[in-house]
Parts: structure tokens; sequence; C-alpha cells
């Protein structure tokens, strides 16, 4: 090998070298798909022979866009999500197992899409510990997709099952066949700070405080969607929030329908049965039916001034 070769060998390996201690990524590139196990160990890759404990170990692991699956039933722990991801559950008990603490937190970018799908999310509020303070709450993202979840046990002073507190002006929020139990004070509580938008179908909520609650700058649109024996409002609006029921059912709260202050609300197709007050509105907030509305065997109807509202005795 002569000395020119020489050289260009030596400065190869440089350039090696130093690609590799620039660019670690290079060298341990993010997975598109990890896995989790509750047999795992957070100093592993990630990968189906190897997995992870919990989402926080597995969520480094992971490219964005990405998908973390879960192998087995356990309890994973909390995780703050800050980046395009899916969680992808077996809906074993304890998927997300939390004392004193939020479940799922998103705080991402505003073009960024979460998927959380077949998750369970256990908050211990049933028990003697502390319990969970948030099932899932958002911050900020582009869109978040929450798909057959169950989540029980949150509970605090300004807890919920699942919170929508966004920051992000294009925020979406999907809620579609998750049930939500004995959370305080509400199930579902959208109070974002700048307009969003929600989507919430096939969802049943029983045994928290209030159950939907929408003001602030939400609108939302809920279909085929159950709340009943809450403590408070099943559904509920409050002041410049606003609010669609479509066949949905409210049975067994303290009110059924509630509209506060400057907020709107429409109820299409609804059955309003079995409450203290069937609905109730604090001017100037509105109430608008269309007329199809079931509402009877409430201890009161509530008010016969609504905008076409039709009781059933």
């Amino acid at each position: 090998m002569n000395i020119a070769t020489m050289k260009r060998l030596k400065i190869f390996l440089l350039l090696v070298a130093a690609i590799a201690f620039l660019s670690p990524s290079l060298v341990l590139a993010q997975a598109t798909r990890t896995w989790i196990s509750g047999v795992g160990d957070d100093a592993n890759p990630g990968s189906r022979t190897a997995p992870c404990k919990t989402f926080a170990g597995a969520i480094s692991q992971t490219a964005p866009g990405g998908v973390i699956d879960i192998l087995d039933p356990g309890g994973f722990g909390g995780v703050t999500i800050a980046k395009s991801i899916t969680l992808e559950g077996d809906g074993a008990e304890g998927d997300v197992l939390v004392s004193g603490t939020a479940g799922i937190v998103v705080n991402a970018g505003t073009n960024d899409i979460i998927i959380l799908r077949n998750l369970t999310l256990e908050g211990l509020g049933a028990t003697t510990l502390t319990p969970g303070t948030f099932g899932i709450r958002i911050l900020q993202a582009g869109s978040v997709h929450i798909e057959n979840c169950r989540i029980n046990g949150f509970s605090a002073a300004t807890g919920a099952g699942i919170e929508l507190q966004s920051s992000a002006a294009t925020a979406q929020l999907y809620i579609k066949d998750t049930t939500i139990h004995n959370c305080f004070p509400a199930g579902i509580r959208l109070d974002p700070t700048v307009p969003c938008s929600v989507l919430i179908e096939h969802v049943n909520i029983t045994d928290c405080g209030n159950g939907i609650v929408v003001s602030s700058n939400a609108t939302a649109v809920i279909n085929d969607t159950t709340v009943s024996g809450n403590a408070g409002v099943g559904f509920l609006v409050g002041t410049n929030g606003y609010m669609t029921v479509n066949r949905g059912t409210a049975t067994d709260n303290q009110i059924g329908v509630a509209v506060l202050n400057l907020g709107y609300a429409t109820i299409s197709d609804c059955t309003i049965t079995k409450n203290t007050d069937g609905v109730a509105v604090v001017k100037p907030g509105k109430l608008y039916s269309l007329g199809d509305n079931s509402i009877f065997g409430n201890l009161s109807n509530g008010s016969a001034s609504i905008t076409g509202l039709v009781t059933k005795k």
C-alpha cells in the first residue's frame, strides 16, 4: 500500500468516526414500531424480542409518527407525549396505572397527530391510595384521537377523565367507543384557550361529577352518547361553549341537559328521563330543540319555553 493510499484510508476512517460522533442517531436510529411488556426493561431497545417496561421508556426509542404496542397486561405508568405517535393497547386492566398524577399528558406540536387506542387508564379512585388527577390531559396538539379506551378513577379539584385545555388553534379532538367511570369533577371537560373542534361518538359516562362539560372556545358535536348516574349535569355547556347532541341519552343525573350564561346547545332525538331536572337554562344561554326529543319521567322536565322543546308524559 503506497503512501497516498494510506493517507486516503486514514482520512476516510477519520470521517467515519466524526459522523458517528456528531450523529449518533445514524448508529442508533429510533424505530417506527416498539413494544412494551410487564416483564420488559427500559434499558432494552423496545424491539419485539427485547421490549421496554413503560410507555415513558419506549417513547424515547420510537420515531415521530411511530407506534408503541403493548405485548401483555401490566401497569406501564404515565407518559407525556411531545410528538406524533400512536399508543396501541390490548385493553387489559392497568395499561396505564397511576396514583396522584395524570395518566397521559399530550403537549406536542401544533401539527402533531396523537392516537390513543385500546387503552385502559386506571386512576385508583376507588381505593385508599391517592387517585390520579387526569386520565388524558391535552395541552397542545394538531389532533388527538381517543378510540376504544376505558378510563376509571381519576379525581382532583379540577380533574377529569379527559380534559382538553389546548392552546393550539388548530386542535381537534375525536373520542369514539370509550367508557369513562368514576371521574371527578367531570368525565370529559372541554375548556381550550383558543377555538377547538371536538367530535364525541358512542361514549358512555357513568358515576362521575358532571358527564360532559363544554365551555370556553370548544365546539362539540356529540353523537350516540349516554351520560348516566352522574352527581351533577349529564350534558353541560357553559359560557362561549357550543354543543350539539344527537341521539343522546341522559338518565339518573341531577340535571339531564343544562346551558349556562352565554352557552349554546342544540338537542335532537335525545332521551332525557329519570333525572331530578330534565333540562335547565340560565339566561342568556340558549337551548334549541329540533322537536323530536323524549323528555319525560323527570322530577321536573324543565322549561317549556325552550325553542321547539317537546316533552312526553
